[in-house]
């Protein structure tokens, strides 16, 4: 439940205290070789997206591809830990590869999900690959 203030005053005083939490918490961060995660700053993280060391695994099942990446970037918004790894299910069912433009290529979303550390990325990507499973079953067996 939302935490309820006696007056305007503390309410907005109490937002400044969140945005000056917030701006003390870092953004950026990245992966190491080692599997730990450090705060950097933006160019760090930028030159590790450029190399392309952010995806950690990629499956295909059927027409859905199961990806789970490193984001570098806190996506929590400031509520909770670092959401830092994420896993999405693409159904490439509709994509044709006469689609020359990203615009004509529609791919939908069927599954997201986003964790903190490396070692929760395992589950999540298998989840993402349970989800797959289930998306291909109900397009194999429209009426089961």
């Amino acid at each position: 439940m939302p935490e309820r203030h006696k007056t305007v005053k503390d309410a907005l005083r109490a937002i400044e205290q969140k945005f000056e939490e917030l701006a003390r918490r870092p953004l950026h961060y990245r992966l190491l070789p080692d599997g730990r995660i450090e705060p950097c700053g933006m160019w760090e993280w930028a030159e590790t997206m450029e190399r392309k060391q952010h995806v950690l695994r990629q499956t295909y099942i059927g027409d859905f591809l199961i990806s789970t990446i490193f984001l570098g970037m806190d996506h929590s918004f400031g509520f909770g830990p670092p959401l830092l790894f994420e896993t999405m299910v693409f159904d490439h069912r509709n994509l044709r590869p006469e689609q020359e433009t990203i615009k004509e290529r529609r791919v939908e979303t069927v599954h997201q999900d986003r964790c903190s550390l490396l070692s929760e990325t395992y589950k999540m990507h298998w989840l993402g690959e349970c989800a797959a499973i289930s998306e291909q079953a109900k397009w194999m067996l429209p009426y089961a």
